[in-house]
Order: C-alpha cells, then structure tokens, then sequence
C-alpha cells in the first residue's frame, strides 16, 4: 500500500500509513465541523466542511461523539472498501456549506 498524504488549501489533512508492526495508520487534522440545531430544535446537527459528513444527536456531546465515532467507521470503511483514504477527503457539496452558514436556516 503506498503512503496517502493530502492537504486542502484550508489546512484540512489526511494522512495513511504503515505502523511498524504491519497495521494500517490513518491521521485526520485541522476539519472544520459546524455544528447547529435541527430546524425542528430537538436534534443537532455536525457538519464536516473538508469531509463530506454529517451525524446527528440530541445533545451538542451527543453529536459531537456520534460525528468522532461515525467518521472513524467511515474511515474503516474507506480501507475496507478501497484500501486507502484517497476518496476520503473531499469538501462537501458547496449547496450543503451554503445552507449551513445561512442564518435563516
């Protein structure tokens, strides 16, 4: 397996890599997640900007847990799947970062 490494222009990075002993070793620095309430005010929403992903939770803990423990089954799946984060970092759709930050939302 070659080395993945990447860098967005805000910073973002990915990187994949080989631990000594053989296991595989995935690093994730610097993305930017907005998190904001559910229209309906009863959920929360996380947002990830340089990574397509989203979870959801009843309390701000509650997302921000289920956004680190998603993310890190997303990655899992991303080796299992395609042997390496190379499709991993990504932005999300510019309809979804503007419907994130605009206030009327």
């Amino acid at each position: 397996m070659a080395v993945v490494n990447k860098v967005t222009k805000s910073g973002a990075s990915a990187y994949q890599g080989i631990h000594p002993d053989g296991r595989q070793v995935v690093d994730i620095k610097n993305i930017r997640v907005v998190i904001y309430p559910y229209p309906n005010g009863k959920r929360w929403l996380a947002q990830g900007f340089q990574i397509d992903y989203i979870a959801q939770g009843k309390t701000i803990d509650d997302v921000k847990s289920a956004f680190e423990d998603g993310l890190a089954a997303t990655i899992h799946q991303h080796l299992k799947i395609h042997g390496d984060i190379e499709k991993l970092l990504r932005p999300a759709p510019d309809e979804i970062r503007l419907r994130v930050l605009d206030p009327r939302f």
